[in-house]
């Protein structure tokens, strides 16, 4: 799997990274000042499993 993470006031990564099939897989309300939840700055992890072959 592999595992990301960017703030959710930013749209544009968050697009991005969903495009490639990246998707929500947690939040954490405390990585940042206790100010930010109110400026829509919260920790946002993506995931996505990844594939893999058997030889």
């Amino acid at each position: 799997m592999a595992v990301l993470e960017t703030q959710t006031c930013n749209t544009v990564a968050i697009s991005f990274y969903k495009s490639f099939g990246f998707e929500i897989i947690g939040f954490d309300l405390y990585s940042y000042s206790n100010d930010d939840p109110e400026k829509k700055e919260v920790r946002l992890e993506l995931g996505k499993k990844l594939e893999t072959t058997v030889l």
